[in-house]
């Protein structure tokens, strides 16, 4: 018996693995959406069917145990095999929630019976009144409570992650979240527009720009290597940019756009270090350019890549020290914004407030509500949110 349920409990984690790592379309991804939701539902059905096994009689029979266990395997290789139909697939949240917890049930018959075999609590001599159902009751409440508190987390979650990806360009990370957030939530829109809708665009210019750098000859791409590598970028194609790019560092004459660009893709690889190191390079060779408007664009976007690896490696006063030197070379909305952020990562609420205050006046229409936001946080998070309150009235 331990076998089956531990065999079909492996099938289920691996399916889980493979079909939400790999934008599946298959039932199995339009109900469970990602590995961490899927283990929040997993084991919250779990708990349910461990309070709910005084009540389920057909548990105290071995046979019936194979028989569960068989169709939880069944039903697990059925949805990951069988493609969904948006058009068949529940938009209304409760129709939407009572299907995945019925699939969350099915799922984690195996896990609920594996632990009970180890616990010994089963027994299968033992019958227990059936009018005890306080702890169905609360297993109920678990089941659902649990996964629509964290799925609205995960709306929001996704909600920023889109709104920062697409600002910074990144289309395949920006589809994967479309992909998974219209899956949690089929009826959510951003920025009022339907997220169902915005992933079928973002899959369709992915899939213009993999065309056009696949029709690229060699000599096209080092002829506009810039643009390039921009596409590149957008697809996240990481490998791809820095070898359309990497003659340019290697040059006699090396590019300070090319070294900004290495910069930009070390810094979305996290590799904290080389990123800084690529950004200081970018940043001796604008110096020793003829200063003009270009080459005072390049000088601001260099220190932004150094402060914010500096940052994300723990040396937040050099940081600190490189925006503020930023601030006086560049005191753009986009610099004071910069400095509001973090400023508010490090929980200093005043000088937050101020940036944040100074690029919604700077620039209202591109700042004024993503400000509004940070301020917010500012108020509910921070020990100094009385000095923020005071300053709006």
């Amino acid at each position: 018996m331990r076998l089956l349920a531990i065999a079909t409990a492996t099938l289920i984690l691996g399916l889980s693995a493979f079909e939400l790592t790999s934008q599946s379309s298959s039932w199995w991804a339009q109900l469970l959406v990602s590995f961490d939701y899927a283990a929040v539902r997993i084991c919250t059905a779990t708990v349910l069917l461990l309070l709910a096994r005084n009540i389920a009689s057909i548990r105290f029979h071995p046979f019936g145990r194979y028989v569960l266990s068989g169709l939880s395997g069944l039903a697990a290789l059925m949805l990951s095999i069988v493609p969904s139909d948006r058009n068949l697939f529940p938009e209304h949240w409760l129709s939407l929630e009572l299907m995945r917890l019925l699939t969350s049930i099915v799922l984690s018959y195996p896990f609920a019976l594996l632990i009970n075999e180890i616990s010994k609590n089963w027994k299968d001599n033992e019958i227990t009144p059936v009018s005890n159902a306080a702890p169905v009751g609360i297993g109920i409440v678990l089941a659902t409570i649990v996964p629509l508190v964290y799925g609205q987390f995960l709306a929001d979650y996704y909600e920023t992650q889109l709104t920062d990806a697409l600002q910074n360009q990144r289309l395949a990370l920006a589809r994967t979240i479309t992909h998974s957030w219209s899956h949690l939530a089929p009826e959510a829109k951003w920025n009022g527009e339907s997220v169902r809708s915005l992933d079928r665009e973002i899959e369709n210019e992915v899939a213009r720009i993999r065309s056009t750098l696949e029709r690229l000859s060699p000599e096209e791409a080092q002829s506009n290597p810039g643009i390039v590598a921009s596409l590149y970028l957008q697809l996240d194609d990481f490998a791809g940019a820095v070898k359309t790019i990497r003659p340019h560092l290697e040059a006699a004459a090396p590019s300070p756009f090319a070294w900004d660009t290495y910069g930009l893709i070390l810094q979305r690889q996290e590799r904290w270090i080389e990123s800084e190191q690529a950004y200081r390079k970018a940043y001796e060779l604008w110096t020793a350019e003829v200063p003009d408007q270009q080459n005072d664009q390049g000088l601001a976007s260099a220190l932004r890549g150094i402060a914010y690896a500096q940052n994300r490696r723990g040396q937040v006063r050099r940081a600190e020290e490189t925006y503020l030197e930023l601030l006086r070379m560049d005191a753009s909305a986009e610099t004071h914004f910069l400095l509001a952020q973090f400023y508010e990562e490090e929980q200093q609420t005043e000088e937050a407030f101020h940036h944040a205050t100074r690029a919604m006046t700077l620039a209202p229409s591109r700042f004024r509500e993503a400000g509004q936001t940070l301020i917010n946080q500012l108020q509910s998070t921070h020990m100094g949110c009385f000095q923020i309150y005071r300053r709006g009235l």
